[in-house]
C-alpha cells in the first residue's frame, strides 16, 4: 500500500475534526518547541504554519508576506480543519509581526510558548503527566534526527 504525504494531509483534516468533536483537544501550534508539554496535558498537536497560493483567491492583504496571508486566509475563510479545529494557538517569537495579526484574527487564545506552562496550569482542569512528557520528548527527538537523515 502506497501512501503519499496528500494521504496523510487529508487523513490529518479528518482526524482533527473528529478530535475536536470527541474531546475538543486540538491545538495549533506555529513553534518547534512545545509539542511534548502540550501532548502531556492531552492535546493533541498540529504544526499549522504553511502556505498554499490557491487560498488569495478567496483572500489575500496587501503588502503582507505570504505565510501571514496564507494563515489570515485561512483563519478568515475557515477553510482549513486544523485552523479551525484548534482550541487555541501557540506561537514563539520569531515574527512578532505574524502573531500581532493572528491575535487581531482570531479570538481563539494565542499563548507565547514561553508562558505556556502558566497556561495549561490554569487550563480546563488539565493534569501534566510526567512520563508522557518524557515519552514524548524520546519520541520527537528520534523524528528531528530522522528527518535530519532525509535532508
Amino acid at each position: 500500500m502506497k501512501i503519499n504525504l496528500e494521504d496523510f494531509r487529508r487523513d490529518a483534516y479528518v482526524d482533527a475534526i473528529y478530535a475536536k468533536m470527541e474531546k475538543d483537544n486540538v491545538v495549533g501550534v506555529f513553534s518547534d518547541k512545545v509539542e511534548a508539554l502540550l501532548i502531556s496535558y492531552g492535546f493533541i498537536v498540529y504544526p499549522i504554519l504553511g502556505l498554499d497560493s490557491y487560498i488569495f483567491d478567496y483572500f489575500k492583504l496587501d503588502n503582507i508576506c505570504d505565510p501571514i496571508n496564507s494563515t489570515i486566509a485561512y483563519l478568515k475563510t475557515k477553510k482549513c480543519p486544523l485552523i479551525y479545529a484548534s482550541k487555541f494557538f501557540v506561537v514563539d517569537t520569531y515574527c512578532e509581526k505574524f502573531n500581532k495579526f493572528l491575535k487581531e484574527n482570531t479570538e481563539k487564545d494565542v499563548v507565547y510558548e514561553d508562558d505556556l506552562k502558566s497556561y495549561l496550569e490554569n487550563f480546563d482542569g488539565r493534569n501534566f503527566d510526567e512520563k508522557i512528557y518524557k515519552e514524548s520528548q524520546k519520541k520527537l527527538g528520534k523524528i528531528k534526527n530522522l528527518l535530519k537523515d532525509l535532508e
